[in-house]
This record gives structure tokens, C-alpha cells and sequence, in this order.
């Protein structure tokens, strides 16, 4: 185990301590210098998100989708979220609502109204945590079990 001092990148200079064999630890060491520091990466991680999340609200909002509540930080998250699962939730929408007949009319606005409440649910925390669910139908299913 040792520390040694590192000049990343972005011109900032860090200490670190590594371990291991001496090859490693210099292996390890010119790879460091090959990246931002840890506050830069940061700094610039926190960026992307916010572009991410500024355009999935324009995004949204322009799709007439209602404003979410919660924390600001929460609103941001859950907007980018909530983009990635609206195409989704709609194509299933459609593709219900064209297998409608006289004998499933009422089945088939059921399911339409609880896909639209999805689609106009408004908790940032509602998306937040239904963020690791792979497809809209996963979402849906989480609905139904819950009526």
C-alpha cells in the first residue's frame, strides 16, 4: 500500500493510494493521468444529466404530459424516466385499442383508462421507482396488480 500523487487530465492534481504489485500500481497510475479528477468527472457527469433531463421535460411537456410533483431534484430524474417509458405505454395504447369489438368494448376501455393512468401519473417518485422495469408491459402488469 502506498499513496502517490496523480495530475489527471483536466490539469488537477489528486492523491490516491494504491495497492498491489509495483507494475500495477504504475499501470494504475498512467491510466489516472489519462482521466478527469474525480471532482471534474463529476462535475461533468451532473451536466449530461441535466441536458438529459432538461430535454426529456421539453419533451414531455410538449407531448401535453401533466406536470410532475416532488422534489427538484426528484422532477428532473423522473422526467427523463418517465420519456423513456411514454413511447412505449402509447404503442400498447394503440395496438389495445385496435383489437376493440363489440364483445371486448368494455374490457378494452378498461385497459386503455389504466394505461392513460400511467401515462398521466404525476408522482416523481411513481417513475423513480418503476425506473429498473425493462418494458411498458411490466408497468402495466405492476398497475393491474394493484387495482
Amino acid at each position: 500500500m502506498a499513496k502517490y500523487s496523480v495530475t489527471y487530465s483536466c490539469g488537477h492534481e489528486g492523491e490516491v493510494q494504491l495497492y498491489g504489485k509495483g507494475s500495477e500500481r504504475e499501470r494504475k497510475l498512467e491510466w489516472l493521468a489519462e482521466q478527469d479528477c474525480p471532482t471534474c468527472e463529476k462535475a461533468a457527469r451532473e451536466a449530461r444529466n441535466a441536458k438529459a433531463n432538461a430535454a426529456a421535460a421539453q419533451a414531455n411537456a410538449s407531448a401535453g404530459l401533466p406536470a410532475l410533483q416532488g422534489s427538484d431534484k426528484q422532477i428532473a430524474w423522473a422526467e427523463t424516466i418517465r420519456a423513456q417509458f411514454i413511447p412505449g405505454l402509447q404503442a400498447k395504447r394503440a395496438e389495445v385499442q385496435s383489437k376493440a369489438t363489440d364483445e371486448n368494448a368494455a374490457l378494452v376501455t378498461q385497459a386503455v383508462d389504466m394505461i392513460q393512468s400511467i401515462i398521466d401519473e404525476q408522482s416523481a417518485s411513481y417513475w423513480i421507482d418503476s425506473r429498473d422495469l425493462e418494458k411498458a408491459e411490466v408497468l402495466i402488469m405492476r398497475k393491474m396488480r394493484k387495482s
